[in-house]
């Protein structure tokens, strides 16, 4: 009995949320009205089967709506400087 293997590897972009991660209420460019955002940390990562397994990539932080899950870059009043 012959047994195959399928071994996924790539990279893609992940989004986590930080322990000290900003929310609150902006204007959201998809929907058009005032919604609760969430900062997150973006990345690129190389994946195994969809696991990220080291970082090769940074884009810093992004704010993503809650309602409709688009993510941004935050306005400059937001951006962390540390």
């Amino acid at each position: 009995m012959k047994l195959a293997f399928i071994i996924v590897l790539g990279t893609r972009w992940h989004f986590r949320v930080r322990r000290d991660s900003w929310s609150g209420v902006l204007n959201c460019p998809d929907c058009q009205l005032p919604r609760p955002f969430l900062e997150k940390e973006a990345f690129k990562a190389f994946t195994l089967y969809w696991w990220p397994l080291f970082k090769t990539e940074r884009a810093g932080q992004v704010v993503e709506c809650m309602h409709c899950s688009a993510r941004f870059f935050p306005p400059d009043q937001l951006v962390r400087t540390s």
